[in-house]
């Protein structure tokens, strides 16, 4: 269990959403949130994994609320549960590899579904029930596709892109209630998932990281800049994309 208890207390108080919060970035980013004293509240759709992470970080310091985000009456009733909230950083997301003339409308709509309309309509609704607390902040995880080009990722680029726009449209409009909004964009990221590719696809994999000049990004260095970006000392930032890629978008 990490230890919270007289460690950074920078998000001390601090409720914060993370959706997407049983693998990957989002399970990072969560027990990095509780290691600066913040509350997490996880959310994903496996029991077993969101218990085994409240047992991490301790349920003093974390609930669970398990939905699908895509699920617009399981939102809802979220929403009519759920405390005030300090900030929500959206995880959940789903990438597939689709050449463009083979995609087709169904995986399209299934892609924005999940990493577009999802958490923007998450973020609308819990703004207009009113369950932010003045100086919230809002962190959508976007991606390096969103800046720069690559082969079979038209539809994943386009929900991506599609995020960055947006937040800056969201930020001018909820900057009067004193609530930040601003992306990420992530370049290749070593998650649980990435490691299954890694197996299948090994030499290319291997090329992609070839293509960072730092290497290959760890989790943890996403979730740092979740904390900040959480904390009052982002107080003056929003509607920015940050960019953090190892190198591979200046190559």
């Amino acid at each position: 269990m990490l230890k919270i208890k007289g460690g950074n207390s920078m998000l001390s108080q601090k409720r914060i959403l993370i959706t997407g919060s049983t693998s990957g970035i989002g399970r990072e980013t969560a027990k990095v949130i509780a290691s600066y004293g913040g509350y997490v509240i996880i959310n994903g759709r496996s029991n077993k994994r969101a218990m085994e992470l409240q047992e991490e970080i301790g349920s003093n310091n974390s609930s669970i609320y398990l939905f699908d985000i895509t699920d617009r009456n399981a939102v809802s009733d979220f929403i009519q549960d759920c405390p005030k909230l300090d900030g929500i950083i959206h995880c959940a997301g789903i990438n597939r590899i689709i050449p463009f003339g083979f995609v087709k409308f169904e995986a399209m709509y299934e892609m924005f579904n999940i990493n577009y309309f999802a958490p923007i309509m998450l973020t609308q609704q819990i703004f207009k029930k009113k369950k932010f607390n003045e100086n919230a902040s809002i962190v959508f995880i976007s991606s390096i596709m969103s800046i720069v080009g690559e082969g079979g990722n038209t539809v994943y680029a386009g929900t991506k892109s599609a995020l960055v726009g947006s937040v800056r449209c969201i930020a001018l409009e909820l900057a009067k209630r004193k609530i930040r909004v601003n992306c990420i964009s992530p370049g290749f990221i070593r998650t649980n998932m990435t490691d299954s590719e890694i197996e299948i696809n090994e030499d290319e994999t291997k090329n992609v990281i070839s293509l960072h000049p730092l290497g290959e990004g760890m989790a943890k260095d996403i979730a740092n800049l979740c904390v900040f970006l959480c904390s009052d000392n982002s107080r003056w930032i929003t509607g920015q994309n940050y960019i953090i890629d190892g190198g591979y978008s200046i190559r």
